[in-house]
């Protein structure tokens, strides 16, 4: 198994992040197979600082792309966390920018395509039956000893979804990720601000 792999026990001693294993921590997905055997063999591990910017992992087949018979790891991650207290200067030379999104300007057919990004990315990756086991559990006051590491999970993947769909599918705009714009007064909707209350919520 992966706990018992030399090399895997060195990388969590060192406190990384097994990227695909964060992102999907029930999903069985290999990055190599062969007739007798499958292995996720290919592995993507990134310190502490840069997990927190972690919002997607996944394998993709690429073998007509590459012509090989692994799969391709992917793992995307947002930095601005790290790059917040650069100077202005320093964000233009080197193009740094942030996403800001215009909940005021989102359509009905934006919002539309959010919920079903969001709902096909939730679906991939949480399996409903053991929500609903996990809810039956607590309900009954009988909780097994991982429950809390799954629901920890299970929020970490809803996050992430209402991040990855936002990006997908509601309108956005670059700026400098300045400090200076990051304090910049905008005028609040409504609707931006409940948005901005769920994103504490989110965070609580």
């Amino acid at each position: 198994s992966e706990k018992q792999d030399p090399l895997l026990k060195w990388l969590m001693r060192q406190e990384l992040c097994d990227t695909y294993r964060t992102i999907n921590p029930e999903s069985k997905e290999f990055s190599w197979s062969s007739r007798d055997s499958s292995s996720r063999i290919d592995q993507i591990w990134i310190t502490e600082d840069l997990s927190y910017g972690l919002y997607d992992a996944e394998i993709q087949e690429m073998d007509i792309c590459t012509n090989s018979d692994h799969n391709v790891v992917l793992a995307k991650l947002d930095l601005k966390h790290l790059i917040a207290t650069w100077s202005s200067a320093d964000l233009k030379r080197l193009g740094q920018q942030r996403t800001i999104y215009l909940y005021d300007k989102a359509t009905k057919e934006d919002w539309e395509n959010y919920k079903a990004e969001l709902d096909q990315q939730l679906k991939k990756k949480i399996n409903i039956q053991d929500l609903k086991n996990v809810s039956y559990n607590l309900n009954n006051a009988s909780v097994p000893t991982n429950t809390k590491n799954r629901l920890d999970n299970w929020w970490n993947i809803i996050c992430n979804g209402i991040q990855s769909a936002a990006r997908k599918s509601l309108p956005k705009k670059k700026i400098l990720n300045t400090v200076a714009n990051k304090k910049k007064q905008t005028k609040k909707t409504k609707l931006t601000k409940v948005l901005t209350q769920l994103g504490r919520w989110i965070r609580i």
